[in-house]
């Protein structure tokens, strides 16, 4: 089951958080996931941000923060619980917010990824487009397909 989160879903999507992005607490740079807390998660929740969520077995086990700016859909946070890792969750989110966006008349979808994690979205149709050296992250875009409008005879 895919749904929206609310702010009361805070502790448990903080939860997963550190549970899915603890793998690069040893990297040399930063994890903003990691620093995030249930208070800011309230916070992106309540104002500019959306959440979906996947629930299985009545547990949120995958999740990713989004909004929509300048017709594009950004999103971060896109994590998966271990436990699920593998089975097409994180691919059935994306394909639920790109519904989302392609309906709020969003033209592209962006996020930031690590380099290990750049092959996933360019099998799912997302390009690099960027590169910060300062947070060693690459930007990926996709472009959405334009709405087909039908015109009378």
């Amino acid at each position: 089951m895919i749904r929206f989160a609310q702010q009361a879903d805070a502790n448990s999507l903080h939860h997963l958080l550190q549970l899915a992005f603890s793998k690069y607490d040893t990297e040399l740079t930063d994890t903003p996931a990691l620093a995030e807390t249930p208070t800011s998660l309230k916070e992106k929740i309540a104002s500019s941000h959306k959440a979906l969520l996947v629930l299985k077995n009545g547990q949120i086990s995958a999740m990713c923060l989004f909004q929509f700016a300048n017709r594009r859909c950004h999103f971060i946070r896109l994590c998966v619980h271990p436990a699920y890792q593998g089975q097409g969750l994180g691919t059935l989110l994306l394909k639920e917010m790109e519904q989302h966006a392609n309906a709020q008349g969003c033209s592209s979808m962006c996020c930031q990824a690590r380099k290990a994690n750049c092959a996933y979205y360019e099998k799912l149709g997302y390009s690099i487009s960027g590169y910060n050296a300062q947070s060693d992250l690459y930007l990926l875009k996709k472009m959405l397909k334009e709405r087909q409008t039908r015109q009378c005879a």
